[in-house]
């Protein structure tokens, strides 16, 4: 069944489930939209970003929901959102810093988030919690990838590439990992 509201879209770059409930990552309202299930399907859309949190949501690229929501964008920034308001939050740490996050993820089983780097062909590692850097993994095969996804349980981080997938293992306490 299609969800309510779709003609107040704008440009949806990612979508996202959490909690029973369709996130909509639109750029061209700024909005990150949330559709609540019904019986009959979903209620309309109702705004997750509060009408007081000023942001720009343009360069959004991906985003990834653990109870709070994480906006990656095309200028190397992560937005962090808790309870549909702008939260602190900024990267350190990273070495070149980052060129355009591609792909945002983390779930709630994590303590870090993941933030894929096509142009450089990285996944960088960041603690959610202050943003500082742990770890990288970097490849020639993540050159101009467009999706990553991680089994937190298995521990395997999962890199779409160009129709291939591409698996490696996550060690947290190293720092960086080349993987062929």
């Amino acid at each position: 069944r299609l969800l309510d509201g779709q003609t107040s879209w704008g440009e949806i770059v990612d979508i996202q489930l959490f909690g029973g409930n369709v996130y909509l990552l639109d750029q061209t309202n700024n909005q990150i939209w949330k559709y609540i299930p019904e019986e009959s399907g979903f209620a309309a859309p109702r705004n997750y970003i509060s009408s007081d949190s000023v942001v720009g949501l343009q360069d959004a690229t991906s985003f990834s929901i653990d109870g709070n929501v994480w906006v990656g964008t095309s200028q190397g920034e992560v937005i962090k959102f808790y309870s549909g308001k702008r939260d602190p939050f900024s990267l350190s740490g990273i070495d070149g810093g980052l060129g355009s996050i591609d792909s945002v993820f983390t779930d709630a089983d994590s303590d870090f988030l993941y933030l894929l780097d096509s142009k450089l062909g990285r996944v960088v590692v960041v603690n959610k919690k202050d943003g500082n850097y742990v770890s990288s993994y970097q490849s020639k095969s993540f050159v101009g990838a467009t999706d990553i996804a991680l089994n937190v349980k298995s521990k395997y981080l999962y890199v779409l590439n160009n129709q291939k997938i591409f698996r490696t293992e996550i060690r947290e306490a190293v720092l960086t990992e080349e993987t062929p």
